[in-house]
């Protein structure tokens, strides 16, 4: 029999992990909705004169979907003498370079660089280009609206501000469960990013759409993740990250729960390693509500995995013991859910009932994986992206 104090531990560990993912889930989006509360989103006007804007985009592969990008990026609505667009093919193996090389005349600048490098080292070459006051990031796949741009950079009237990230809205054309599950998902993290705009500053922006300051923009190593480390140190420079709802970006979603995998894995080795380069965000002397957002939003959301591992461990060793019975049988319940979700993504997978579960297993599986690739020292630098439905089909679907 398992003695007092083994029993106890175990009663410990298990409402400890439980207390953690609580928190981190719900316990953080509830407190910031809880303190934000009475305070308006502030009213941008137009500038009398728009500022100089450079527009970035980085391709590698893409030549189902950059045609679609380019003419998007022409349609767009911001003055042209004050745009300059750069597109950059970088180490592309298809036919992406000649289609960028072809459909660019005197309103679009190219850049191929024939060697496969880092989408960084990409961008840190096409800043040295740049003649903008202000940079837009975007991916090749993102479809902007037409006037993004001009959301964009509204908020830049504010001096404190240094950072603008946009909102990307995701289509699911093809009405995959792990397409659901993505979109529900980032519908919660625009909830919370709107509410950390509103509390001073967000923790990190989206590769998809965001701008910044010329004077703030780094060159950053290979190994960096841009859209997480920039706006910390734009934040740790004492300028503000602030969310643009109304600068809107469409994607597809993945088109299953092996990619949002594989995405996490990715997302989560470099953001554990960029935010290593910036452990000074997470000391409280430095600036305790931002130190407090980004423990709570990244440091705790990657433990969830380990947290889940913690309290299924415990509650198993207390099951034994013949306690618990009903925690391990939801905790079967769930594992049960989604592992059907996963296994038959077209049939039960587009039912909320299995792909939420599936969804949620192949994040934290894809988190866990993530961080151990950091431990172990690996450092995933180069990126390959997903198949992509065109462009104007996300429109459409938009």
């Amino acid at each position: 029999m398992m003695t007092g104090w083994l029993e106890t531990g175990a009663m410990g560990v298990f409402w400890v992990a439980v207390g953690l993912i609580a928190f981190a889930y719900v316990g953080y989006p509830a407190l910031l909705w809880l303190v934000t509360q009475g305070k308006r989103r502030p009213a941008h006007a137009e500038p009398d004169d728009w500022p100089t804007l450079t527009l970035i985009t980085v391709a590698y592969n893409e030549e189902r979907v950059i045609r679609d990008k380019i003419d998007n990026t022409r349609a767009l609505d911001y003055p042209r003498a004050a745009l300059q667009v750069i597109f950059v093919s970088a180490g592309c193996t298809d036919g992406t370079p000649e289609i960028v090389a072809k459909a660019a005349q005197g309103d679009i600048e190219t850049l191929r660089i024939a060697e496969r490098v880092a989408k960084t080292t990409a961008q840190n070459r096409a800043l040295a280009r740049t003649c903008g006051e202000i940079v837009v990031f975007s991916d090749a796949n993102s479809i902007y609206a037409p006037d993004a741009l001009k959301e964009l950079v509204k908020p830049f009237g504010d001096a404190a501000v240094g950072c603008v990230c946009g909102e990307l809205r995701y289509v699911n054309p093809a009405r995959s469960g792990a397409g659901e599950g993505e979109g529900l998902y980032w519908r919660y993290e625009q909830f919370i990013k709107q509410r950390e705009s509103a509390l001073g500053s967000l923790v990190g922006a989206n590769g998809a759409i965001y701008a910044v300051r010329r004077e703030l923009c780094e060159a950053l190593g290979p190994d960096l993740i841009p859209d997480l480390v920039l706006p910390l140190r734009v934040r740790r420079r004492g300028y503000r990250v602030v969310y643009a709802p109304q600068a809107v970006a469409v994607e597809s979603t993945g088109k299953g729960f092996r990619a949002e995998y594989e995405r996490r894995v990715r997302i989560t080795a470099r953001s554990i390693h960029g935010l290593i380069t910036e452990l000074g965000v997470l000391n409280p002397l430095g600036g305790p509500v931002f130190a407090f957002q980004v423990w709570s939003h990244k440091v705790l959301r990657w433990g969830v995995p380990v947290f889940i591992l913690a309290a299924i461990l415990s509650s198993l060793a207390l099951w034994w013991q013949g306690r618990y019975a009903g925690v391990v049988g939801v905790e079967l319940a769930g594992v049960v859910l989604a592992v059907a979700g996963l296994i038959s993504p077209n049939a039960l997978g587009r039912n909320k009932l299995f792909y939420m579960p599936a969804y949620l297993l192949a994040m934290n599986a894809g988190v866990l994986v993530g961080i151990w690739k950091y431990l172990t020292g690996g450092r995933i630098i180069l990126w390959q992206p997903p198949e992509r439905i065109k462009a104007s089909d996300q429109v459409t679907q938009a």
